[in-house]
């Protein structure tokens, strides 16, 4: 009952970490129809491209253990050096197959789930020689598809094989009584032919079950909303987390304050430690607002930035601590700070205008009353 209710309670996909540890272990969606299905055209095209040289291979082994002169038979050694030719001959045929095999093999399973090196999947277990976990995967959904599948194969081979050899019987027996190498070359031909039949076949099969493959994968990968939680919890704590959290933040704050900066009106400096960037807009806000503000790196970014667009920076260490400890960007000052805001507008407008010719050089900023309590960060 519990492993049902927990069976139904993953509702949740697979977590990237979680599909990244499955392939590790060498838990992947994998289609063995899909590999036969390659395999079977793979033999076929090197039998058409390699026939000659494999038929000419076979004829050299026949008459190397079939052609004996009188003289031979007497040596000693004759055995040990035709077997010895025999050999070579064989893996002449067999060896560059069997390297074929294996390299298309290995790029077939790579197709849906990508390569995996793990020796996990073949240590043994228990669990797989228990009598009950057998009985639970023979009356499982995986068995009853692979048992659909099974059949589909052997009833679509079965029938590909009736038609061909209902179509080329006759062939095939006049190929026995034909010339050595025009037999082979016959027999070879519906060897072929047949082998491309097949593969079609299965490799039509392993398409249509590579989605289901996939789907499957998923589900059984599927998390609960607890083990959701867990792992996020778990993986914040990790350092390498921490830091890409940290870089993406700070890539984040970069961005904000490249596109902030230059729509402010004034920006107010520490000098070093902090820096906020200040605009007064009455169609957002009714009192002036934080656009950006930043500490260290960032304050020197935003200064650098007001520097480009010709935003007047003022030094004013009290008032910028105070905006900086108490407000958030896209936040109005906060109430005790709007006279002494109000007074820092006022002059930047006026030192602008007698920049451009248009007013008297402005009276310096009086001195500002900051309340303590504004001038204490907050924890």
């Amino acid at each position: 009952m519990s492993q049902q209710q927990s069976s139904q309670d993953k509702s949740e996909k697979p977590s990237p970490q979680k599909l990244r540890k499955a392939k590790r272990e060498g838990q992947v969606a994998r289609s063995k129809e899909f590999v036969v299905g390659v395999l079977f055209i793979t033999i076929a095209l090197f039998l058409w491209a390699y026939g000659h040289f494999l038929a000419e291979q076979a004829e050299k082994l026949f008459t190397i253990n079939y052609q004996l002169s009188a003289a031979e038979l007497r040596e000693p050694d004759i055995m040990a050096r035709k077997l010895g030719e025999s050999v070579l001959l064989l893996a002449g045929i067999f060896v560059p197959m069997a390297m074929v095999l294996l390299i298309m093999t290995v790029l077939a399973s790579m197709i849906p789930g990508g390569w995996v090196m793990a020796l996990k999947p073949i240590q043994p277990k228990l669990s797989k020689i228990s009598p009950l976990a057998g009985l639970k995967r023979l009356f499982s959904i995986k068995s009853l598809v692979e048992l659909v599948k099974s059949i589909l194969k052997i009833t679509l081979i079965s029938i590909v094989l009736y038609v061909l050899l209902d179509n080329n019987l006759g062939t095939l027996i006049a190929a026995q009584r034909a010339p050595f190498e025009q037999g082979m070359g016959i027999t070879l031909s519906h060897i072929i032919k047949a082998l491309i039949y097949f593969g079609i076949v299965v490799l039509l099969i392993g398409l249509i079950d590579m989605p289901y493959q996939l789907w499957s994968h998923i589900k059984e990968l599927k998390m609960t909303k607890q083990e959701v939680k867990e792992e996020h919890k778990n993986s914040e704590g990790r350092p390498e987390v921490k830091q890409r959290i940290r870089q993406i933040q700070q890539q984040m704050s970069r961005r904000r304050i490249d596109n902030s900066v230059p729509t402010a009106d004034v920006i107010l400096t520490n000098p070093t430690h902090y820096a906020v960037a200040l605009k007064y807009d009455l169609s957002r806000a009714g009192a002036p607002f934080v656009v950006a503000k930043g500490e260290d790196e960032m304050a020197f970014r935003i200064k650098a930035i007001a520097e480009q667009h010709n935003i007047e920076v003022m030094n004013l260490p009290p008032l910028t601590r105070a905006i900086y400890f108490n407000t958030r960007v896209d936040q109005e000052i906060p109430g005790p700070l709007f006279v002494a805001v109000a007074h820092v507008l006022t002059y930047v407008m006026q030192l602008k205008a007698y920049k451009e010719g248009r007013n008297d050089k402005p009276q310096p900023l009086p001195s500002f009353a900051i309340p303590k309590q504004l001038l204490t960060k907050k924890p």
